[in-house]
């Protein structure tokens, strides 16, 4: 049995507050993410085997940036730029009106937490249970969330028991696990508009569906 699975086996056992409180938390981190207008920091993902970390922005309503060693993805309010350093090579799509495309906080190894602000666009998901649990050595509220769109798919949200921010989260669906940590994360971070520009390296080729 995986790690993933068993620790899902383990919640259903050693928990089970009321939907309520869930929902609750849910909604006051929603809340807080509506509010504010920018965030920045850095995530880790660790998915299929790979860890990458990312630097990340956003800024309401539609600008994005988040930046690694592999991957470099930027929204700048027109269009979604995705560019692959190692091949010279990026793709490019029309930007969300606001937030990120559907699907983006899935190839972000199911990026949980960042809804209201940065994610509007996905599946809604619903919370079921509200734990305590340790995560990366702090003391945090595990929400249990699923998924009305995809029943396999099995979500816990990481909250930091002394801010009440993300502190990271696991997603596993259909042979899929991934675990992000946010090594930082602030909330109304003072950005612009041309802190998300980006312009095609010399000699990059566009990747055409």
């Amino acid at each position: 049995m995986s790690v993933s699975l068993v620790w899902f086996v383990a919640v259903g056992v050693f928990g089970n507050p009321a939907p309520s409180d869930a929902q609750a938390a849910w909604n006051k981190l929603q809340a807080r993410m509506e509010k504010a207008t920018s965030a920045a920091g850095r995530i880790e993902i660790r998915q299929l085997g790979w860890t990458e970390t990312y630097h990340f922005k956003f800024l309401r309503p539609n600008l994005a940036k988040f930046s690694s060693k592999e991957t470099v993805m930027v929204q700048d309010g027109r269009s979604l730029f995705t560019y692959f350093p190692s091949d010279n090579r990026y793709s490019e799509a029309s930007a969300a009106k606001t937030g990120l495309p559907t699907g983006t906080a899935f190839n972000l190894g199911g990026l949980t937490g960042l809804e209201a602000l940065a994610f509007p666009n996905e599946p809604t998901l619903r919370p079921t249970q509200l734990l305590e649990r340790q995560f990366e050595g702090k003391a945090c509220k595990a929400l249990v969330l699923t998924s009305p769109e995809n029943a396999e798919a099995k979500i816990v949200l990481y909250l930091d028991a002394s801010n009440g921010l993300p502190a990271g989260w696991r997603y596993a669906a259909k042979g899929f696990d991934a675990l992000g940590i946010f090594r930082e994360l602030r909330l109304d971070v003072p950005l612009k508009a041309s802190d998300f520009s980006w312009s095609k390296p010399a000699g990059a080729s566009r990747i055409r569906p």
